[in-house]
């Protein structure tokens, strides 16, 4: 924008002040030798269009100020807003995530277990698929706490989330802390053998991980495993009886000497 679009109505109100003077000016002298009565009727309209044409230039001139000020002020305010959204949505997302997070192993908890647990048995409702669920628990881990201390069995617990979550490849996998020393994975569409497979490896982590108290070098920790299996055929596909299936195939695992696989298919 150039000077003149800048100060437009300024330099239109000089001009008309200038306007202004010359009309007086022209006035004085001929009012010498004129009826001043003519003079008035001659140079009023002027002197009042003037007048009027300086008040308006200006008026247009604060006008124009007072505009570019509220733009100013718009474009401060839509930015704050702007600003002030983003941090709303991060702060939300923040919130969601502390709310599905288990504060310990820092993986997802239960209450994010059950709603993405629901969510998969109504989605293999609608699919040709078949849906694995681990569940695992860590061997004898009350003794491990009550020889080693509670600060010693929550740094085992947050090792072996870690570890397990480390071996979960892909985006739909799911693992998290089903309570106390339990953890549940789901498997979304992955059959019996891929299961086992993955609860296998896991399983053989563990024990390479060698967790233990430093004075004790006789026993490491290990973890049982039971899968459940549901598939789109099953007659009825529940969350709470996939769960019921693979508590009751841990329980078989633990039970046939602890440190092993055991699977339950529905």
């Amino acid at each position: 924008m150039n000077f003149f679009s800048q100060n437009k109505n300024t330099i239109i109100s000089t001009l008309l002040g200038v306007l202004i003077l010359l009309v007086l000016s022209s006035i004085q002298k001929l009012s010498m030798g004129v009826n001043p009565l003519l003079l008035k009727n001659l140079f009023m309209p002027i002197f009042i269009g003037a007048s009027i044409g300086c008040l308006v230039g200006i008026l247009l001139n604060k006008n124009n100020v007072l505009l570019s000020q509220l733009k100013s002020t718009n474009t401060v305010l839509e930015q704050q807003v702007k600003d002030r959204t983003i941090e709303l949505i991060e702060k939300n997302n923040e919130l969601k995530k502390l709310s599905n997070t288990d504060a310990l192993t820092n993986i997802s908890n239960r209450r994010h277990l059950d709603l993405f647990l629901y969510r998969e048995c109504k989605r293999l409702s609608r699919t040709h698929a078949t849906l694995s669920v681990i569940l695992c628990d860590i061997d004898h881990f009350k003794q491990y706490n009550d020889n080693y201390g509670h600060q010693a069995g929550d740094d085992c617990l947050k090792q072996v989330a870690q570890l397990i979550h480390s071996h979960l490849c892909r985006a739909t996998d799911f693992v998290a802390r089903y309570g106390g020393e339990e953890f549940m994975i789901v498997l979304p569409d992955t059959n019996l053998e891929a299961a086992t497979c993955i609860a296998e490896k896991i399983r053989l982590s563990i024990e390479k991980m060698n967790i233990k108290n430093p004075d004790d070098t006789t026993s490491s920790v290990t973890m049982s495993f039971g899968i459940a299996i549901a598939s789109s055929q099953s007659a009825e596909i529940k969350e709470s009886a996939l769960i019921g299936k693979a508590d009751k195939a841990l329980y078989a695992a633990k039970n046939n000497g602890r440190n092993r696989i055991h699977s339950e298919e529905t």
